[in-house]
């Protein structure tokens, strides 16, 4: 057990940013009692300190993971727009006063991108009259192309349309809420039109009709949404014909987000053992005992199999297919009754499919604050520039600093 008393050094030598003005500079990590931090020195601003994790434990069990191999970014984030069709007080990319990327430029950065997946971004990339054009040149150079988009053009059927015939693989669509009100408190707006979910899920309907791949892009308000966890994942269970995964975040002080709360990721997989019932210890010794997945402090991603009785999820661990933790079959019954139990226990089997699955990626992203730079060296890429590939991370906390520069002139 960790002594918490104690003050030590975890990590002695690492990268960091200086918190005022951007370059990587010498940092350290260390423990506080309970609690982890990132100190660093630059040389003109003098020392800093931030908060990297809340549980000590929880980060220890993440120090523990070797990542084997080179680094390698296998998806790389593309802003083909910084303009926007809607107003969000929480927006990472604050400016929209950037010239749109040219297509021969796309043309060269997707070209020279080892990794295989490609996300169009913004802003909002359904903004690009020529949208279109630029999925055909990712599909030209084999990649596989996602679009990361609000949604609200995809309430249009035919625009959907058009997307799958130019050969559009899949979408990542922002979705906070199933509560209208809710994107009235987090100041969501379209010309001053509070009327986000609706749109929203027509465009599921949509994309659910053209069978395109849709992940749920989801940001975590604490007192806002965090009360939604379950119905996140009892509804990509239903719709797992084309939802094929969650990706939630905490929301974290970047862009034009303030200095509201913001979740550790310690924080927001409690959220998980709590709103599903899941048990902490064997969740996550399952969860890390996956040599292929990609973990590091900041992000976690995992599978939740389970059995979907009206509205409840009941979870059912498994270990290479194989349950090993059953929900009894007393409890069943009591729940269903033996008539509904039996019927769905056989409908679900005839189709080869007894458990439902859901992927689920967990983030929560890092800031100027307590980036650690040896742990973002892999995974998803962002372009900055028109001739750099950072760490999507790395990436938008330089970015911020440019367009502040640009908006000060």
């Amino acid at each position: 057990m960790t002594d918490y008393n104690e003050e030590r050094i975890l990590k002695n030598q690492t990268q960091s940013l200086c918190n005022i003005c951007f370059h990587e500079i010498h940092a350290r990590v260390v423990q506080k009692r309970s609690q982890v931090f990132i100190q660093k020195s630059c040389p003109l601003h003098g020392d800093f300190e931030g908060l990297l994790e809340k549980d000590i434990d929880f980060y220890l069990r993440f120090a523990q993971l070797k990542v084997k191999g080179k680094p390698f970014f296998n998806g790389l984030v593309i802003p083909v727009t910084f303009k926007c069709n809607m107003s969000c007080s929480f927006c990472y990319t604050a400016y929209q006063n950037q010239a749109d990327i040219g297509l021969n430029q796309l043309r060269e950065i997707i070209g020279n991108f080892m990794g295989r997946g490609i996300y169009l971004s913004g802003g909002e990339p359904t903004l690009r009259e020529d949208l279109f054009e630029i999925i055909s040149i990712v599909k030209y150079f084999g990649k596989v192309c996602t679009l990361v988009t609000n949604g609200l053009k995809l309430s249009d059927k035919d625009y959907v349309k058009q997307l799958r015939q130019a050969g559009l693989d899949a979408v990542l669509l922002s979705f906070d809420s199933f509560k209208e009100e809710t994107y009235r408190l987090l100041k969501i707006s379209y010309n001053n039109q509070y009327d986000i979910f609706k749109s929203k899920k027509i465009a599921l309907e949509n994309l659910e009709k053209e069978k395109i791949k849709t992940q749920l892009g989801i940001t975590i308000y604490p007192g806002v949404n965090d009360n939604e966890i379950k119905d996140f994942f009892i509804f990509a269970m239903k719709k797992r014909s084309f939802v094929i995964g969650l990706r939630i975040r905490s929301c974290v002080n970047v862009g034009r987000f303030g200095e509201q709360k913001q979740l550790f990721l310690s924080e927001l997989l409690e959220l998980f053992y709590r709103q599903l019932g899941l048990n902490k210890k064997l969740l996550l010794d399952y969860f890390l005992d996956k040599k292929d997945d990609y973990h590091n402090i900041h992000h976690i991603q995992f599978r939740i199999r389970g059995l979907i009785i009206g509205e409840s999820l009941l979870p059912i661990y498994c270990k290479d297919n194989i349950p090993n933790k059953i929900i009894s079959l007393p409890y069943l019954l009591k729940k269903l009754g033996a008539k509904q139990f039996l019927k769905r226990f056989i409908d679900r089997l005839s189709k080869g499919v007894p458990l439902m699955t859901c992927q689920a990626r967990i983030i929560c992203w890092p800031t100027k604050e307590n980036i650690d730079l040896q742990e973002v060296d892999r995974g998803i890429a962002h372009i900055y520039g028109l001739d750099k590939i950072l760490n999507f991370c790395h990436a938008i906390i330089l970015l911020e600093q440019q367009n502040r520069r640009v908006a000060d002139k």
